[in-house]
């Protein structure tokens, strides 16, 4: 296969390392606000609240195990869920992060994930 700069090739691991680490942080950030939105908020339903809630507490621990590289393969299949569902749903609608082509890149990480693992300095083992 030609490649320009084969050389490159060799850091492919941190690549994936970095494509998880962003990945990660984006779910922190996007739970972070939408578990602050569901707190400050009085005048919706007790049932909403929870669901949404529940919902935040799901993305910040996905992108808590995406920055660790624990449970990474897992973390990405419930993190295609949640940019599915999120985008499905319209949860978050309205802020910057949440729009459609966000939700796209961070389903399209997390199945790159899903196929190449967590790269370098993670605490998952390759079998």
């Amino acid at each position: 296969m030609f490649m320009v700069f084969p050389e490159l090739v060799d850091y492919s691991l941190l690549a994936v390392s970095f494509l998880r680490v962003v990945a990660g942080a984006f779910f922190l950030i996007l739970g972070y606000r939408l578990l602050r939105t569901v707190l400050n908020a009085s005048e919706e339903s007790h049932v909403v609240r929870t669901a949404v809630g529940t919902f935040a507490l799901t993305q910040l621990g996905v992108g808590f195990l995406l920055c660790i590289g624990l449970f990474t393969q897992p973390a990405a299949i419930v993190g295609m869920g949640l940019a599915l569902s999120s985008q499905h749903l319209g949860i978050g609608r309205g802020t910057y992060e949440s729009d459609a082509y966000v939700q796209f890149l961070l389903f399209s990480i997390c199945l790159a994930l899903l196929f190449f693992g967590a790269g370098i300095f993670a605490f998952d083992l390759p079998l």
